[in-house]
């Protein structure tokens, strides 16, 4: 008896990585992609507009115009029975929690084994929760309790400036307020996440995926 297939949708901005994505998915047992976007923007109107939702998406965190943080937790607000895997560059403990917080059942390196990603797609079908060694079970039960810094948009619009190297009086014209003001964007940020200095602020944003860095685009 044949088994269903197990349909996938696939979100990454990188078009190479995406396409490599798609035929290693279409090459593993009873799975077929039926849905790949460039962003989550394009992967929610996709969503709006599908006769039939994905049992499966693979999603990336770093993409332009809706990165992976919204985009979850719009999809499990709208289609709370397709399990997501997040599949990233970015492993941070911050990364990894918040998007299990919202709603991921799986995380996974870009640089995983095919193995173990198609072991998470056959896994998910099935069940809940997929854990990898990178992300066993204890980090999944560790984001139930963890408490997370929450941003302003404000607060993370001065870190999209901030990261692109401008100063205090520089950042303070772009967003038409007072530098006093980017300063206490810096100090609330930097209390929040335990972080005094400018450089390691922007390594905590860069590595967390908070500002994408691939090209000029919206934040978290």
């Amino acid at each position: 008896m044949n088994m269903p297939s197990i349909n996938v949708a696939i979100t990454d901005d990188h078009l190479l990585i995406l396409s490599s994505l798609v035929q290693h998915v279409n090459s593993f047992e009873n799975c077929k992609v039926i849905m790949q976007a460039n962003d989550g923007a394009e992967l929610l109107e996709q969503l709006e507009s599908a006769a039939a939702v994905p049992d499966v998406c693979i999603l990336d965190i770093n993409m332009p115009i809706l990165n992976g943080y919204k985009t979850l937790l719009e999809m499990k607000r709208l289609y709370p029975d397709i399990r997501v895997i997040v599949l990233t560059a970015f492993v941070t403990d911050f990364a990894i929690i918040r998007m299990i917080q919202n709603g991921a059942s799986a995380y996974l390196p870009k640089n995983c084994r095919s193995e173990e990603l198609r072991e998470a797609i056959h896994t998910l079908a099935t069940s809940k929760y997929f854990y990898s060694d990178m992300v066993p079970k204890r980090m999944f039960d560790r984001a139930k309790t963890e408490l997370l810094p929450e941003f302003t948009t404000r607060e993370l619009e001065f870190l999209r400036w901030c990261c692109r190297q401008l100063r205090y009086n520089e950042i303070a014209k772009k967003m038409y307020v007072s530098e006093r003001t980017v300063e206490n964007y810096f100090n609330s940020i930097s209390r929040k996440v335990h972080i005094k200095d400018r450089g390691s602020l922007i390594a905590f944003a860069k590595d967390s995926g908070l500002v994408y860095t691939t090209h000029d685009s919206e934040i978290m």
